[in-house]
Formats: C-alpha cells, structure tokens, sequence
C-alpha cells in the first residue's frame, strides 16, 4: 500500500476537497487516476520528507518528492499515448507548474480577504503549539514557489501584512476624538481611496494573466475529440494535474473568488473538464485518516520554553548513587528555588494558555473564534 503523506486538513472535507493543498491534490489525484484502491493519506510533518517538503510518498522502502512522484507512478502505470503525445503532455505539466499553480497558491496565500478565510482552516486541526506557526510556514512556502516564476505578482491585489494593520490604526482613530480624531479619520478615508484603486489594480494585473493561461488549456481542450487533453479516451494524469489546481480556486468559497469568476464567465470547457474530473476520480475516495487529538504534554511544552537548568539533568546524565555525599545545605537550598522557579513558570504558561484560547474550554471560542467541535527527475514511461 502507497502512502501518501501531507499536509493533512480535516477542514477541507467541507468543501467536498480531499486537500487545501494544490500540491497533495495533485499528488492525490495522480494516485487515484493510476493507484485507485493501492495508497492511503498519512498525516506528516516535512522533517520526514526525503527534501524537506510536502507531500511525498513511501512505496515500500522508497520515498519520492513531489517532483518524482508521476515519473514513478508511470513505470508500472505506462501511458497508452505516442512519443508525440508524451512529449506535449510533458510540456503541459510544465505549464501548469509555472503558470496556474502560481496564481492558485496567490490566490489562497497572497490576496488578503482569501489568506484571512484559508489560515484558520489550516491551524484548527494543529495541536499547540504547532498552530501557531504551520500556517505562515505554509504561507512563505507558497510565496517561494510564485516568487521563483512570477516575483512581480506577490502583493497585487493587496498585502495581507499591511492590511491587518491599516484596520488595527483604523480602530485605534475611531476611538481618538477632537481635532486629531477627525484629521486621522480623514487620512484614513484617503488613504483607503488610493489603497482601494491601487488593490483593484493589482487584480486586473493578475485577472490579465489568468486569462491568457486560461485560454491557452480552453483550447487545447478545444481541439481534443475527446473531453480529455491529447484526445485521449480516457482521463491522463495531465487532466488530473489541471483539474486538481483548478478545483481548490473553484470550490472553496474563496471570499475573493477571482479565478472562480473568471473560468465560471468566460471558460466553460474548463469548468466542465474540472466536474468531469472531479466526478471520475473522486466518486469513490479514500477514507481519510483518523487523526487522534494530540494530548498535550505540559512537561515536555514548559521544557522547551524554559532552560535545562531549571529542571536539572534529564534521566541518562551523572546520577548520584546510594554512596554520594549528603547534599550540603547551600545546595538543598539551591534545588529548593529552582524548582520554586520551575513551578512559577509552569503555573504561568498555564494561565497564559488558558487565557489566549491555546487550551480550549467547554463551550468557549478558541484562538480565531474556533472552538473544539469545530526533483529526481525520473523517466517518463510509455507505450507504443
């Protein structure tokens, strides 16, 4: 049994999404289009990952990266297309890695309103204090992949950063009264003008780009006699490929759904292509994986904020056997204000925790409102 290992979010089988991540998506799809029945989801970390990313499989002893993950699968799944067919399919796949993939991850981490609605999803299921970083780790692992091919597009169409805290000084002048009050409120207004235009902007900049990959695979499918890439009869892990970065901007209910807007208004052999596939591969999923709620050890969490001294040597180090000398008083006295010391601090990482929503109470919002129900390249393998 392959397993596929991820950035598992349970959030995502709200939307009918096997992932939030375009990257396992894809990986998944692949996985369901060639090794229907033969691999399961397991929810991983990137230190596990043969370079340090997610996702990744584990077929037996072998690991293969996100790049080698088709070649792999193609050895014993060959295609039943020609040279030619391989080699265009090949060049597609790129496409899609270097165009559509970074205006889906943009769209998810880089416009604001959409990066405020996908963070909570990705940090309600993380144990503390994981959630507290997983989601930014994310987030700059996308912002990488778009800077790599398209280093003008992060920021167009609003930075998250400098919006959140535009609202904060917003909130901060409604509260200011006499002249100073009305003079920031009134910059306010301006400065929201120009920031209003300057952000649509950066959307019809991004808009401009979507439509011209967008009509580019319209007709390419345009010119299949089938309802496939390369005319194939049957679905190719191409048309896997673009129905998985498709599906994550057209079913969730991004709060800006630019690239939604525009596949529903002006692309429809890319809509139908994204149903028909979405029917195909996922009529029959896999079970998710049961993900057990992580207990949290509070030894082990205040050990990793406070220094080793404040709970002397761990098991393993010198130990004092039967035989050492009795402790004298200056060092009786020095244990006793260490662990003094040690229990403060406990007590007020507790309350902390408490406080900020990290450890959830019966029927109060956790943090974000949430509350507790809530590339080795291979060889491409064909057939003649």
């Amino acid at each position: 049994m392959i397993e596929l290992h991820v950035h598992f979010i349970r959030a995502a089988s709200q939307y009918d999404l096997l992932s939030l991540d375009p990257e396992s998506l894809v990986a998944a799809s692949y996985l369901q289009l060639l090794k229907a029945g033969e691999w399961h989801i397991v929810p991983s970390d990137p230190s596990s990952s043969p370079d340090g990313e997610l996702p990744f499989i584990k077929d037996g002893l072998e690991r293969y990266s996100a790049s080698s993950i088709l070649p792999h699968l193609l050895r014993s799944a060959p295609l039943k297309l020609s040279r030619a067919d391989i080699a265009d399919g090949r060049a597609f796949h790129s496409l899609l890695d270097t165009t559509l993939l970074p205006l889906t991850l943009h769209s998810l981490y880089s416009l604001p309103l959409n990066w405020g609605f996908v963070r909570p999803l990705i940090a309600g299921d993380l144990p503390f204090p994981t959630r507290f970083y997983r989601p930014e780790q994310l987030r700059q692992a996308a912002k990488y992949i778009v800077d790599a091919t398209h280093p003008e597009w992060w920021g167009l169409g609003g930075e998250a950063e400098k919006e959140e805290e535009e609202e904060r000084r917003r909130k901060k002048a409604m509260l200011e009264t006499g002249a100073e009050g009305w003079k920031a409120r009134k910059d306010d207004e301006r400065k929201e003008g120009k920031e209003r235009i300057k952000k649509a902007f950066g959307e019809s900049k991004i808009a401009s780009a979507a439509r011209e990959v967008f009509l580019a695979l319209e007709s390419t499918l345009a010119a299949s006699s089938t309802p496939y890439f390369l005319s194939s009869p049957e679905p190719t892990p191409l048309d896997a490929h673009l129905s998985a970065l498709l599906s994550v901007a057209l079913f969730l209910p991004l709060p800006t759904p630019l690239l939604s807007d525009l596949v529903n208004a002006s692309y429809p052999r890319l809509w139908s292509h994204a149903n028909l596939l979405r029917r195909i591969l996922w009529s029959e999923r896999p079970p998710p994986p049961v993900v057990a709620p992580t207990p949290l050890n509070w030894g082990a969490t205040a050990a990793d904020f406070l220094p080793t001294w404040a709970w002397g040597p761990s098991e393993g180090t010198v130990r004092r056997s039967e035989k050492d000398k009795k402790k004298t008083k200056k060092e009786q006295e020095f244990e006793t204000k260490r662990w003094m010391f040690a229990g403060v601090v406990s007590i007020g990482l507790l309350g902390w925790a408490l406080g900020t929503g990290a450890i959830l109470l019966p029927g109060r919002p956790g943090i974000w409102g949430m509350t507790d129900e809530e590339e080795e390249e291979g060889e491409w393998v064909y057939a003649d």
